[in-house]
């Protein structure tokens, strides 16, 4: 199921682009506001990206998102990753929010792994901070304690997932 977006939302977001000069964070505001349109954070990651409307790159959508809507990093990972967004890979979602929001990779970890965020397994968190991110085992093992606040347990199985 997609969600529709408007034509007319897409020119509403490049026209306040080329005639007011504002942010794409100040154009997410709008976008987002309650008492106006009241586009979604996927909604508004669509209007802004690439191909859809203002162009703008997987970063410049997430900064705008992070710093314009003041959403969690785990609603910018939705709004990245769904088709109904900007549709990227998981991989390519933890690293825009390592290179383009600087997030430790704790904090990485807990918009994976949040039930608000990608509701990913600890597994799957583990294998994406270490391909990803390149990095270390101990320093998948310290983002998940510290991000997904696992149990020394759960760390253990999700850390065997990275051995294959």
């Amino acid at each position: 199921m997609s969600i529709e977006i408007d034509p007319h939302i897409v020119s509403l977001a490049q026209s306040m682009d080329k005639t007011l000069h504002v942010s794409a964070s100040q154009i997410a505001q709008v976008l987002a506001d309650p008492d106006g349109l009241n586009l979604s954070a996927r909604q508004v990651a669509y209007a802004l990206s690439a191909g859809n409307g203002l162009n703008l790159t997987p970063t410049a959508v997430a900064q705008a998102l992070y710093d314009g809507l003041t959403v969690s990093a785990s609603t910018v990972s939705q709004a990245l990753h769904d088709p109904n967004g900007m549709d990227l890979p998981i991989v390519s979602v933890a690293r825009v929010l390592r290179q383009g929001l600087d997030l430790s990779p704790s904090e990485i970890a807990w918009a994976l792994y949040d039930m608000d965020g990608l509701n990913l397994d600890a597994g799957q968190v583990a294998f994406i901070l270490y391909h990803a991110l390149q990095l270390s085992a101990v320093q998948v093992a310290e983002a998940l304690a510290k991000g997904a606040h696992l149990d020394d347990d759960s760390l253990i199985l999700a850390l065997q997932e990275l051995r294959g």
